[in-house]
């Protein structure tokens, strides 16, 4: 089972919106869609789970599947916030199509997907039976675990049919000490990220700073895998280390949920980066040209760079004691 990704809405407006969505409304959601991944029927893309029964389990709640009519928030606009009833509902009527006799059975998402794979991991482990193999999976993790982010704003105009996209840079950790004190940093964990961010430079909206993308769609992308956004759970270093390397799941989970809120009909598309989102930038070129349409005018910009090309750096000895301000 895959919980569909798809950030969550945190205001009026932006749940307004999400109504008009397939992220808020199934009136928007496509018939069919393509399994993929570890949904995929390919054994060659898929050779442990080609052969499962295999759910896409649709996001329209905004709150990971969390919500309940009991806390609702009665303030006469129209939200329905249900998704622990969505979720039980679901439960129920594939518990009766044959999950009940599940010997097996893999819980998984990410983003939004992947915090309702962890609020729901205990209860899915229960509804099953007892002789049952039952895994959760989430996959799309910043270094320390935590669910990596993004910041959107939205174009407008002529500009809402064109996006730039920014990696956020912030350098690499290379060995045991340097990635444990990433993971108490913005840059290996959300859980010490800003809420809301400035956009500044090629994201800023004035027209006098930003002339040519003030109203694009514009998103900037946080770096906390500490790998340029290139690391994946088949490649981690397992020695006991709880340090969780997967940049590239979280590459695919951010443009996953970006396509499904319009960046899949783009007419433009900028992806830029510096420092190790400059990397990053580097890596998943191709790839984001690939996943968008064939018409659509796609550029990537590496920010900072050397004068070959390269990407420049520096060393820091920390501070101690008195001087470690």
């Amino acid at each position: 089972l895959a919980l569909q990704g798809g950030g969550w809405c945190n205001s009026i407006e932006t749940c307004s919106f999400r109504q008009t969505t397939k992220l808020g409304s199934s009136r928007f959601m496509e018939h069919e869609v393509q399994f993929f991944g570890i949904l995929s029927s390919d054994p060659s893309q898929n050779p442990d789970f080609f052969d499962w029964n295999k759910v896409k389990i649709r996001y329209c709640d905004g709150g990971s599947f969390s919500g309940h009519p009991d806390s609702e928030f009665k303030n006469g606009t129209e939200f329905f916030f249900r998704g622990q009833v969505i979720w039980e509902a679901v439960m129920d009527e594939l518990l009766s199509i044959g999950l009940s006799n599940a010997k097996k059975a893999l819980l998984s998402g990410c983003s939004a997907g992947g915090l309702a794979t962890l609020i729901h991991c205990d209860d899915f482990r229960e509804i099953l039976p007892k002789d049952a193999n039952v895994k959760c999976l989430v996959d799309a993790v910043c270094l320390d675990g935590s669910l990596p982010g993004y910041h959107l704003q939205k174009g407008f105009g002529s500009g809402s049919d064109k996006w730039v996209l920014h990696i956020e840079g912030g350098g690499w950790c290379n060995s045991i000490e340097t990635c444990s004190f990433r993971q108490t940093t913005k840059l290996g964990s959300s859980r010490f990220m800003e809420h809301e961010v400035q956009f500044f430079g090629i994201l800023s909206s004035d027209p006098s700073q930003n002339p040519d993308f003030f109203d694009w769609n514009k998103v900037k992308i946080r770096y906390c895998d500490g790998g340029s956004f290139s690391g994946h759970p088949d490649s981690e270093f397992k020695n006991g280390t709880e340090f969780f390397f997967r940049g590239q799941v979280i590459w695919e989970a951010v443009m996953d949920e970006l396509l499904s809120i319009g960046l899949s009909n783009a007419k433009k598309a900028l992806l830029s980066g510096c420092s190790a989102g400059g990397l990053a930038t580097l890596i998943h070129c191709d790839d984001f040209r690939e996943i968008l349409p064939k018409d659509a005018n796609v550029k990537c910009l590496v920010d900072a760079v050397c004068l070959d090309g390269s990407l420049p750096g520096y060393h820091l000895q920390k501070g101690f004691g008195s001087g470690s301000d």
